[in-house]
């Protein structure tokens, strides 16, 4: 049950965010807004997708489009640390690292297999 409280207020608090990134008019607001979004995310890491659903989605598209709009130097470069924290989330849910391993037996016998 708390798991489940704590993802919905997480949701909540991204939601906000997300309206600011999208909505406010202030430079100094939207910027917070997308440094707080880019550390937030590298905080949930893998767990970001199981909470956000598909706001991530919806938040990956309004970084894209401001992105693209946004004449601020200093606001591009925190826009383009939270698509790559977005894509590295993905990247790894999508790619999960294989760890390939195998036991040399020199002296030592084998376990048996069955």
């Amino acid at each position: 049950m708390e798991i489940f409280i704590a993802s919905f207020l997480v949701f909540q608090v991204f939601n906000a965010i997300h309206h600011v990134v999208q909505f406010d008019k202030a430079i100094e607001a939207r910027r917070g807004a997308v440094v707080v979004l880019k550390l937030m995310l590298e905080g949930l890491g893998n767990d970001a997708l199981r909470v956000l659903q598909t706001l991530i989605r919806d938040i990956w598209r309004t970084l894209i489009a401001q992105r693209n709009s946004e004449p601020d130097e200093i606001m591009q470069v925190h826009i383009a640390d939270a698509i790559e924290s977005i894509n590295k989330i993905v990247r790894n849910f999508l790619q999960p690292e294989e760890t390939m391993t195998k036991k040399i037996f020199v002296l030592d016998q084998p376990e048996d297999p069955l």
